[in-house]
């Protein structure tokens, strides 16, 4: 590379908190599943050195070819990011700017999916600071049957939660015959009248306003370590879990808390190095505080669910009876505007009351077919119900869609939404982005968000144009169709 040129093309994603180790399992990672499998993509030598300025970690330098001009590329990773920078002789064309974002993200995807395999190692030590006692456990086997059906049930949206209870509905036309019509009504009006307390059943704890501060301790887990503390079982984890708040109320900083965690997982025989240790502290209320002022809606009630996705979830019937839940990977993955925005999100289906709609739908495609239009049940049989939960589906898109919207217009950040989305399912936008069949596919599918690359287009063209979209449900449901027969036009 000549280190005469200026850097004329460049992109960077944020590594913060990578260990030293880390970052080299990463550069050998990229070697192998990016560089070596695109050799005959790109020009040149492929070389990795060591660098120390402006940070420690790994350097790839490589020719490429863009527009046919040939360009040096640079790639480097650091503990603070990865980054990748073009350097021109000539000028920069908008078809070389188009290349080169398909080349970056193609190294961004390998990035991100060595992330997404590291975080399946981590385990998360969950905690409300100043006092508070809630605590949440990282394995599952110390957690009870009872609440990881919940959290299964109440993941993403109240979807789950009603498609759960129309599938039951068909258990009680078998076995209680005449009654299931009451058995039905009766089943999802409790559920969707304590939908807020089941939400709040998922996890230990629950930010306020004299709780605000919440902990995440992540610790980074070799294969063996992740088995031995699966095998110990819940009284080990419950007794690290304990020993760990205890030093974490002490209000301990993070440099002067990291040995102390390394050794209470040693006395419990687990070894880890201080590196493989991640802590952050979050002022959770207060978010969602601010969020629920800027829609003029009471503050609803907050659970954290010691989860490693990036998600959060809202649940209730109204707004003074609702449940925002937020997983601990949101909390460590999100800066404040994304994660307020994504909560904006959440308050969107609050304020839509959207609970309720999903509970009118499916009600009605229930005992329609069994009591209003038994002729199409008939005549489709199983297919019916393909068809009535594709029409569920589609209506959830439209909701998912007015949600994004209520979000851009109350709390303003459109593009921080979009930078959260890009940052939670990367992956699948990488797909939807460079295959037609993926975009098309993805509409498609039994689930109620829409593609993740129409959401994160439409909020930066509502970004673009600065203003609050009218009709937020009409404005939804059509930009839904229109981006689906834009995505099938393609094909």
């Amino acid at each position: 590379m000549s280190e005469s040129l200026s850097p004329s093309l460049k992109r960077s994603l944020a590594l913060e908190g990578m260990s030293a180790e880390a970052v080299k399992s990463l550069a050998e990672f990229i070697r192998r599943y990016y560089f070596v499998s695109n050799l005959k993509y790109l020009t040149g030598p492929i070389q990795l050195r060591q660098v120390q300025f402006p940070n420690e970690g790994y350097a790839f330098t490589f020719g490429a070819t863009l527009e046919n001009s040939p360009v040096s590329m640079r790639f480097m990773i650091t503990q603070l990011n990865a980054e990748v920078t073009g350097y021109c002789a000539g000028p920069v064309t908008d078809g070389m700017r188009v290349e080169f974002e398909i080349l970056s993200d193609g190294i961004e995807l390998v990035v991100r999916t060595f992330l997404g395999s590291a975080r399946s190692g981590k385990a998360y030590f969950v905690f409300s600071t100043a006092g508070g006692k809630g605590m949440d456990s990282p394995t599952r086997s110390s957690e009870r049957p009872g609440r990881a059906l919940l959290r299964r049930l109440m993941h993403g949206n109240a979807m789950n939660l009603f498609l759960f209870f129309l599938l039951l509905s068909f258990m009680f036309v078998a076995f209680l015959g005449d009654y299931a019509l009451l058995a039905v009504i009766v089943f999802q009006s409790l559920a969707l009248f304590f939908s807020d307390r089941l939400a709040m059943a998922i996890g230990n704890l629950h930010p306020s306003s004299s709780e605000q501060d919440i902990t995440i301790v992540s610790v980074q887990l070799t294969p063996e370590t992740a088995k031995l503390v699966k095998k110990r079982g819940r009284r080990t984890v419950s007794d690290m879990r304990e020993e760990l708040h205890a030093a974490v109320a002490k209000g301990t900083s993070e440099v002067e808390l990291k040995p102390v965690i390394q050794r209470i997982f040693a006395a419990h025989g687990f070894a880890i190095s201080e590196n493989e240790i991640q802590i952050t502290t979050r002022q959770v209320f207060p978010i969602v505080e601010r969020a629920s002022a800027k829609f003029n809606l009471c503050t609803p009630k907050v659970v954290i669910s010691n989860t490693r996705a990036d998600n959060a979830s809202a649940m209730g019937i109204s707004p003074r009876r609702s449940t925002i839940t937020i997983t601990a990977g949101a909390l460590e993955d999100l800066n404040d505007d994304e994660l307020e925005s994504v909560i904006g999100h959440e308050l969107g289906h609050i304020k839509g009351r959207d609970p309720l709609i999903l509970f009118a739908l499916t009600s009605l495609m229930y005992l329609g077919g069994f009591y209003l239009w038994v002729p199409l049940l008939l005549f489709l049989g199983f297919f019916y119900f393909i068809f009535a939960f594709g029409i569920v589906f589609l209506v959830g898109k439209f909701l998912e869609t007015r949600a994004d919207t209520e979000s851009s217009n109350s709390v303003g950040m459109p593009q921080m939404l979009a930078t959260a989305l890009t940052n939670i399912g990367f992956r699948q936008l990488y797909y939807e982005r460079y295959s037609t069949s993926t975009r098309v596919l993805d509409w498609l599918r039994f689930d109620p968000h829409p593609p993740t690359y129409f959401r994160v287009q439409r909020l930066y063209r509502i970004s673009s144009k600065g203003e609050k979209v009218h009709h937020t449900l009409y404005a939804s449901a059509r930009d839904c169709v229109i981006g689906f027969f834009h995505a099938l036009s393609g094909l």
